[in-house]
């Protein structure tokens, strides 16, 4: 007897009766799947296009990763998570990244210019530096 799929959060316990485990599982698979969930994670992301080799762009720059952190707005620890692939860089941090390899003058000078116009706004807002 297939159960009501409901989307009450709340369990009720008394539908159970005297269902064995695996028949409780059974329904609670039914349910899942006219839900649609799948029961794979949800927070898995899919990375697509080419990776991004950190090591590789700050090298050629001749940087050390504390420079490298500083010069970009990175922080060192996460430029050693991505160098040690135990993270993968994504969203914005994945298009800089890119950003850097093609230009990285001209990144690290937009860098500087945010770094002047927020000093400024410390400075009118008399917080200082």
């Amino acid at each position: 007897m297939a159960s009501k799929v409901s989307k009450n959060p709340h369990v009720d316990f008394g539908r159970f009766g005297s269902k064995s485990r695996s028949e409780i599982n059974a329904d609670a698979a039914r349910e899942k799947a006219a839900l649609g969930l799948t029961g794979e994670k949800r927070n898995r992301r899919v990375v697509h296009g080419p990776p991004v080799n950190v090591r590789l762009i700050r090298e050629k720059l001749g940087l050390s990763q504390y420079e490298f952190a500083q010069k970009y707005h990175f922080s060192e620890r996460t430029i050693q998570e991505w160098e040690q692939q135990r993270a993968v860089p994504r969203g914005p941090s994945r298009v800089l990244l890119f950003a850097i390899e093609e230009s990285p003058d001209l990144i690290a000078d937009i860098v500087r210019k945010i770094d002047e116009a927020e000093r400024q706004v410390r400075v009118l807002a008399g917080v200082g530096d």
